[in-house]
C-alpha cells in the first residue's frame, strides 16, 4: 500500500479497478500521525522515499499537556459551545476544578477535554460553578493505562529499552528539545533524564 501511495504523489496517476489506463489526478495531501514517523522509518515500518514526499511541510501541534497555560481559555471557548449545543446551562469552573484538570494528563488532548466537560454540564443537578469532585471521573478512565500499554508493548515485541527510549525522546519532541521541561513531564531530574538519554541512544548505535 506503501507503494501504490508513493507512485500517486510522485506520478499524480491512479489506477482504479478494471480501468485500463492510469488516470491524472491534482490533488493536495494533508497527512496527520500520533506516532514519530522518523522513528517509523528508522525501525523499517515506513518506506524512507515515502516519508519525504509527506514532510514536505511539517506542523508540530504541541499535546494539549504542553500548553496548559490556554486551560482556562479552551474551557471558556468549549463550555460555551458545549452548553449551546447541549441546550444546558453553561457552568463556571472554580479555580480548585481548573487546578485538577491541569493535573490530569490529557491523553485525548482538547476532545478529551470537551468530552469532560460535556459530561459535568449534562449531570449537573442544579447548577452552578462546577467542583473538583466532579472530574474524579477523569482518574479512574486512566487507572491501569500504564499496565493496558505495556501489555500491548509485550504484544508488539518491544522490549524496556525501546519503550524506555521512546518515552524519553518522545518527552524531549513534545518540549520541543527543552531538556528541563521533558525531565519534568517524565517525573525526573535533568541530570537523570540526560543520564538514561545519553545511555539509551547509545544502546540503539
Amino acid at each position: 500500500m506503501q507503494g501504490k501511495l508513493l507512485r500517486v504523489l510522485q506520478e499524480r496517476v491512479v489506477e482504479p479497478l478494471g480501468a485500463e489506463r492510469p488516470v491524472p489526478v491534482d490533488v493536495r495531501l494533508v497527512a496527520t500521525s500520533a506516532v514519530d514517523l522518523a522513528g517509523e522509518v528508522a525501525e523499517g515500518r515506513l518506506r524512507e522515499d515515502l516519508y519525504y514526499r509527506l514532510a514536505v511541510v511539517r506542523l508540530h501541534v504541541p499535546p494539549l499537556r504542553a500548553h496548559l497555560g490556554d486551560l482556562p481559555d479552551l474551557v471558556r471557548e468549549l463550555g460555551a459551545r458545549v452548553a449551546e449545543r447541549s441546550g444546558v446551562a453553561e457552568r463556571p469552573l472554580t479555580p480548585a476544578a481548573l487546578e485538577r484538570l491541569a493535573a490530569h494528563p490529557w491523553p485525548g488532548n482538547v476532545r478529551e477535554l470537551e468530552n469532560a466537560l460535556e459530561r459535568v454540564m449534562i449531570l449537573a443537578g442544579e447548577g452552578g460553578p462546577v467542583a473538583p469532585w466532579e472530574f474524579d471521573f477523569l482518574g479512574r478512565s486512566i487507572e491501569g493505562a500504564a499496565q493496558r500499554l505495556a501489555r500491548e508493548a509485550r504484544a508488539h515485541g518491544i522490549g524496556l529499552d525501546a519503550l524506555d527510549r521512546a518515552m524519553l525522546e518522545g518527552a524531549l519532541e513534545e518540549e520541543r528539545g527543552n531538556l528541563s521541561a521533558a525531565a519534568r513531564r517524565l517525573g525526573l531530574s535533568r541530570r537523570a533524564f540526560e543520564y538514561r538519554l545519553g545511555k539509551r541512544r547509545g544502546d540503539k548505535r
